[in-house]
């Protein structure tokens, strides 16, 4: 008899735990289990005054607080219309649950605080909108102690994310929040944002949902920078609807992430007179997202105008004044650099760029053009000592204008290395050529051999007519042995 009785009373006793999850859930050690839960996913410290969990519904949690190292999270209450049962269905976050989960999710009164600076970003609400045409329909907004404003509307058809449109506003917002909230979850250096675009920014963007087309436009405007770009994400492809057009005051950070992979020879660069210009052409270029490989993205021509700027006397620079002006005096830390625009391509991770002229410290002119492996970081480019800038310092008058010695560069990235010795052979030869009075020996050497394969120089250079002549010291055969000392 007792054992017929067994059967039931588990039964009850599992339907009697089933019904109080919701209180078991509440309490405060049910409180406990699940921020435990919370901050191991998470890998931030999570707090909560108060959860209500209810069979029908709806779930409310009450000063909410989240602790990183860099910022702090709070949310006075966390709200969602959904019955009890209906959470234990999210463990498979589709796009269909998640649109569910984020239309009956409400907000009231959050906040993130950043630490060392401090800045404050407060009365952030989000709420869900009543409307017939959008089942989800969120609007957000808030403000920050620096006067920056946010909002921000989503607006979906049908709950799967195949329908309906995106909306996003920054106002005077400070990049602040992007270095503490963003940084930890990427690998860039600690105020990174801030030191890229200025201490607050300024953005527009919206995306249109048709299936699974996203057509997107964003302008993004700061004291540093200013990008404005319309783009098409399909079947995790991107590519551009225009082409895109970027200015950018060039700063020690964007030489260290951007410029050092686009010209090696200027890694040192670290600040501009104007911003540097930068056009993506919309022909040609995709880029996949999900996943995203380099080796996939391909850039068929994007043009580069770096302009005037200032680059550290270091690295190839360095090498590069010291074969063409010997031994710089030791106080000149930086030199100013003007250079022509510069076209850039990528394919399989390579990027291949076109020749760019430059113009070091008012005086030696110069090129380079070749290819760097972004994967593999290997720079296999080309140094180019014009016939100006041999003439300027070697004093070399019987050079045909259009004269190039080339000089092969290698190396990597962040250690490029510039064949001296074929540089040492060539000038040398010159030398030679030079000390001789005897048209003879300039016919029996051939006279002055035109290297093949130099591509032609953009013409008019910015700095024609602009830049008077420096009148260098006249350097002998003999100031050769000195080059590489």
């Amino acid at each position: 008899m007792k054992k017929s009785f067994l059967p039931l009373f588990l039964i009850v006793l599992l339907v009697g735990t089933i019904l109080s999850l919701p209180m078991l859930g509440s309490s405060a050690s049910g409180k406990q289990l699940i921020l435990f839960f919370v901050s191991k996913k998470l890998h931030q410290k999570a707090e909560a005054e108060k959860l209500h969990f209810s069979w029908l519904g709806p779930q409310r949690l009450h000063n909410i607080t989240v602790t990183s190292p860099n910022c702090t999270l709070f949310i006075e209450e966390l709200s969602a219309k959904l019955p009890f049962w209906k959470l234990f269905t999210l463990s498979s976050l589709t796009k269909k649950n998640f649109a569910s989960l984020i239309a009956a999710t409400s907000i009231q009164n959050a906040s993130i605080t950043t630490l060392s600076p401090e800045s404050h970003f407060s009365n952030i609400n989000m709420t869900s909108v009543q409307d017939e045409r959008f089942p989800l329909h969120l609007e957000m907004d808030g403000k920050s102690s620096e006067g920056g404003k946010i909002f921000v509307r989503i607006q979906e058809e049908n709950l799967g994310f195949s329908k309906g449109t995106l909306q996003l506003s920054l106002h005077s917002f400070p990049t602040l929040i992007l270095d503490k909230v963003l940084t930890p979850f990427t690998k860039l250096s600690e105020g990174f944002f801030s030191a890229l675009l200025g201490n607050q920014m300024e953005l527009e963007g919206s995306c249109n949902i048709e299936n699974e087309q996203h057509i997107c436009s964003l302008t993004l405007s700061s004291p540093l920078a200013s990008v404005k770009m319309e783009a098409v994400l399909e079947k995790n492809l991107i590519t551009l609807q225009k082409d895109m057009q970027a200015d950018i005051f060039l700063t020690e950070t964007f030489s260290k992430y951007f410029l050092k992979e686009m010209s090696p020879l200027f890694i040192s660069a670290e600040s501009s007179q104007k911003p540097i210009h930068l056009i993506l052409l919309k022909e040609g270029f995709v880029c996949p997202i999900h996943p995203f490989s380099l080796k996939e993205v391909k850039i068929q021509k994007a043009i580069l105008d770096l302009g005037q700027i200032k680059a550290k006397n270091a690295a190839g620079l360095a090498l590069i004044m010291g074969i063409m002006k010997l031994h710089l005096p030791s106080h000149i830390e930086e030199m100013d650099v003007w250079a022509t625009p510069v076209s850039l391509s990528l394919y399989e991770g390579a990027l291949y760029t076109d020749r760019m002229d430059a113009l070091l410290d008012h005086s030696i002119h110069i090129c380079c053009w070749g290819n760097v492996d972004l994967i593999t970081k290997e720079v296999d480019m080309t140094l180019g000592l014009t016939a100006d800038a041999l003439r300027e310092t070697f004093h070399f008058a019987n050079l045909p204008d259009d004269y190039v010695m080339t000089i092969p560069v290698k190396g990597t990235i962040d250690q490029v290395k510039i064949d001296q010795g074929v540089a040492t052979a060539k000038i040398a030869k010159l030398m030679a050529m030079k000390a001789t009075n005897a048209g003879l020996i300039n016919k029996l050497l051939g006279g002055i051999i035109k290297e093949d394969n130099i591509p032609p120089p953009k013409r008019p250079f910015p700095w024609e007519g602009k830049v008077k002549k420096s009148s260098s010291s006249k350097k002998s055969p003999r100031d050769l042995f000195d080059l590489f000392q």
